[in-house]
């Protein structure tokens, strides 16, 4: 793996979902409650659907985006974020001639047009495809985010993070949370993480709207702890909603995903934040 430059760091900005905790069952409570919104003939399609996007078999996947308008599945360019390829839903090819212009400088409102970024995405699309509106999408969130914040649902911690955000804190490195999570449900869950207390509240950015609004939080977050962008990294698990916005300042990013070619020489890819901090603590014992 590549040496992270975590010696000449000051300050680290991590993303919280699919960042300091990698489950997954999740995404499938939060595909069970859109599919409440699938007439009940079509559901067991869009089940078989969801499942073949989960194994990688259809266009859908992380790093695309989704129209919803026109049912397409858009293949972007990691740096710009810009469609470079578009297919239906059923992966036959759409000619540039088509989209070029209606895709002309392409911003993400999260409803037309959508960014899969994470692995909640997946199941919004996928059901959007279904025909399930964005209003019915954002209720099936918010039951899924409270019964994600209920006794019922338990986190696992990533072995060794602990530890590794405590050596990090203990040697001087500022550490903050930015996140799409509300102040309550981002409560909820450090506490089941226990770490709490490595991010107490004073250090988090909840219900941040990223990725609107990434780029103005870490300019914010530079000026306020009065460190420039190569002092700085930021951890996500999302391409565009965590680690683009930042090399676009010149922050260098760590991205939680397949271990797959770097669009950037300033983003490290791991497949979990396990093997970074577990070097971590081996390399400074």
């Amino acid at each position: 793996m590549a040496d992270i430059h975590w010696s000449d760091k000051e300050l680290l900005i991590f993303d919280l979902d699919g960042t300091l905790y990698e489950d997954t069952e999740h995404f499938d409570y939060y595909a069970e409650r859109l599919a409440a919104f699938i007439a009940e003939k079509n559901r067991p399609a869009f089940f078989s659907e969801y499942e073949a996007v989960q194994n990688g078999e259809r266009d859908l996947q992380i790093g695309t985006a989704y129209d919803a308008e026109n049912d397409w599945i858009l293949y972007l360019d990691p740096v710009t974020a810009q469609p470079v390829r578009v297919v239906n839903w059923s992966g036959r090819e759409i000619e540039p001639s088509v989209w070029a212009g209606e895709y002309k400088n392409l911003s993400f409102d999260f409803d037309k047009k959508i960014a899969i970024g994470d692995g909640w995405w997946t199941p919004h699309a996928t059901a959007r495809h279904f025909g399930v509106s964005k209003e019915e999408a954002y209720a099936a969130y918010v039951e899924t985010k409270t019964y994600m914040s209920s006794e019922a649902f338990q986190l696992s911690q990533t072995p060794s993070l602990r530890s590794g955000l405590q050596w990090l804190q203990s040697n001087g490195k500022q550490m903050v949370l930015v996140t799409n999570s509300d102040n309550e449900d981002a409560e909820s869950i450090l506490q089941q993480l226990n770490l709490h207390d490595l991010l107490p509240p004073y250090t988090r950015i909840t219900s941040a709207n990223k990725p609107a609004e990434t780029k103005d939080h870490y300019e914010q977050l530079l000026e306020e702890y009065r460190v420039n962008p190569q002092a700085t990294m930021v951890i996500g698990d999302n391409l565009m909603n965590d680690v683009m916005p930042g090399v676009l300042l010149g922050i260098e990013g760590i991205h939680i995903g397949p271990l797959t070619d770097s669009p950037s020489k300033y983003i490290y890819t791991v497949p979990s934040l396990q093997q970074p901090m577990e070097e971590l603590i081996q390399y400074n014992k």
